[in-house]
């Protein structure tokens, strides 16, 4: 996703905030398949197809969880598939269980998606203009948490060079190298408090008329894509309450529309979710045609 990772962090962030609230609240099961298909295709494409397999396991085993939880405790509906205890396990606390995972897997995709592409320095900007304060402790704690692994890695690598001591066989030794380890690891992390602190304050943090530097800066094909999400999402607000796809689980399971103005809505769905991957494919068709002219 390397052109819509180039978009202003304003138009990044009104994105997924669009994609995220549509997917939690809005039920339709042709709209939650829509942003679990797109969420998969964003998600292989920001994140890399192999980083992106290592995600696939534990949403598998998730959504197996929420699907099979729901019909267990929830017994609402009227269509029983069998009795367990005495409690019936309806077809609609099945389906419902169903698009609940599809909703969750969904939204854990885009944020994925979302922090591969939202990068520190974006959040910083974004949160620098309105509280300058919250933007800083952001950007600190995005900054130290790799730091911190990256330091306890270290710690560990010298000490298994030593005889590792984590698999020793003396349950005592091993605490006191636990403990001996989180110590060392406290100890830098107040020494590049103070340094950081100390950095901040040679370059003049907190002093009146001090300026910020950044490199983005609000394009017309930033402005385009606000007003085309803008446009799209007011379509599908209308579209969603004059074609009546509000959709229910319970007492029973509501009828999915395909009638013509229904599969409008579908197409403006798919279209709203899919365009930052329109803008790449776009963007890859015509590096291939001015590759082929050379």
């Amino acid at each position: 996703m390397r052109e819509f990772s180039s978009f202003h962090p304003f138009v990044i962030l009104s994105y997924f905030g669009v994609v995220i609230f549509f997917t939690m609240f809005q039920w339709n099961p042709v709209f939650l398949g829509i942003s679990l298909v797109a969420s998969i295709v964003f998600g292989i494409k920001a994140l890399g197809i192999d980083e992106f397999k290592k995600k696939i396991l534990f949403s598998v085993f998730f959504f197996l969880i929420v699907v099979i939880a729901n019909p267990i405790f929830v017994h609402d509906g009227v269509t029983p598939l069998f009795y367990a205890n005495g409690n019936a396990i309806t077809l609609e606390a099945l389906i419902y269980g169903l698009a609940f995972a599809m909703m969750l897997i969904s939204v854990i995709y885009w944020f994925n998606s979302f922090s591969k592409i939202m990068t520190s320095d974006k959040i910083i900007y974004i949160f620098s203009a309105i509280i300058p304060t919250i933007g800083l402790i952001i950007s600190m704690v995005l900054r130290f948490i790799p730091q911190f692994q990256r330091q306890l890695k270290k710690i560990m690598d010298i000490n298994k060079v030593a005889g590792d001591p984590y698999k020793s066989k003396s349950i005592s030794h091993r605490i006191a190298t636990i403990f001996k380890t989180f110590s060392i690891l406290l100890t830098w992390a107040f020494e590049n408090s103070i340094d950081t602190a100390n950095s901040m304050k040679a370059r003049g943090y907190g002093l009146k008329g001090r300026t910020t530097f950044h490199l983005f800066k609000f394009e017309k094909r930033d402005f385009i894509f606000i007003i085309t999400m803008g446009c799209l999402v007011l379509l599908n607000v209308v579209l969603y309450k004059q074609a009546g796809l509000r959709f229910y689980y319970y007492p029973e399971i509501a009828t999915v529309k395909l009638d013509a103005l229904s599969i409008i809505s579908y197409i403006s769905y798919v279209i709203m979710f899919t365009l930052p991957l329109i803008i790449e494919k776009k963007e890859e068709l015509k590096w291939k045609s001015l590759v082929s002219k050379i």
